[in-house]
């Protein structure tokens, strides 16, 4: 915290944009599902649980950065992953007003002293309060779970859906047009590059001089009027 603050004061200083980038929000699911709770889908909040175990590190010898296992360069689970977590909390139930957590390594790596896994209750604005658990080091079964209850129901995220049960059975929430997400755009090396058509222009006849390549084979469309004098659409050497 005190590392952010130094950071946010320098960028203010410096009149630059200072963010955390939390895009995980825009996504259509959670963004669903945040708008179904503030809207009061499920009454006024009053627990979120927010929770992921992956096994990638139960292997010792999984490739990771030299960075991402030294506490002292800012690695660790809680920074690449909690981050984005606590965004959806705030964005969803509400702010934090008080937090206790427990962070931990579990990975059978005895050089790491970064986190692999995170435990964190939250005090939230209004009332409420939240679980949010993440481990990267934890094998077994896949979990994964978003879900937020409420004084009248619950509302849950389901892949990209959102589901919701106030009473009457679980029923799946239509998803707004304005929410929808267009494919994601090609990085630069897979972009289609932009086809040049061959000249059309007609080339001088110089004696002796032979064109690169490129300009030999151009040649004049059909509809084109034939060259002048001296002019002609093929290349000669």
């Amino acid at each position: 915290v005190g590392e952010a603050r130094k950071m946010l004061a320098a960028a203010e200083a410096a009149g630059v944009v200072h963010l955390l980038g939390t895009e995980w929000r825009f996504g259509t699911g959670q963004a669903l599902l945040s708008r179904a709770v503030r809207e009061g889908v499920i009454g006024e909040p009053r627990f979120g649980l927010f929770a992921l175990q992956i096994p990638s590190l139960v292997d010792p010898g999984a490739e990771l950065p030299a960075w991402w296992e030294d506490e002292a360069e800012g690695g660790g689970w809680l920074g690449a992953h909690g981050s984005h977590v606590i965004d959806q909390i705030r964005t969803t139930v509400g702010e934090v007003e008080s937090v206790s957590a427990l962070l931990q390594t579990l990975a059978p790596r005895p050089a790491m002293t970064a986190d692999d896994t995170y435990t964190v209750q939250f005090r939230l604005a209004g009332g409420a309060t939240a679980l949010m658990h993440g481990s990267c080091a934890i094998g077994g079964q896949f979990l994964m779970s978003s879900k937020v209850t409420g004084t009248t129901g619950t509302a849950w995220l389901q892949g990209d859906e959102v589901w919701v049960d106030t009473g009457s059975g679980p029923r799946a929430l239509d998803t707004p047009a304005d929410l929808v997400l267009g494919p994601p755009d090609p990085p630069p090396a897979e972009r289609p590059r932009p086809v040049e058509p061959p000249s059309s222009r007609p080339l001088l006849v110089i004696p002796g001089v032979t064109a690169p390549p490129s300009r030999r084979t151009a040649q004049k469309p059909a509809a084109e009027p034939a060259p002048r004098a001296g002019v002609s659409d093929v290349v000669l050497a």
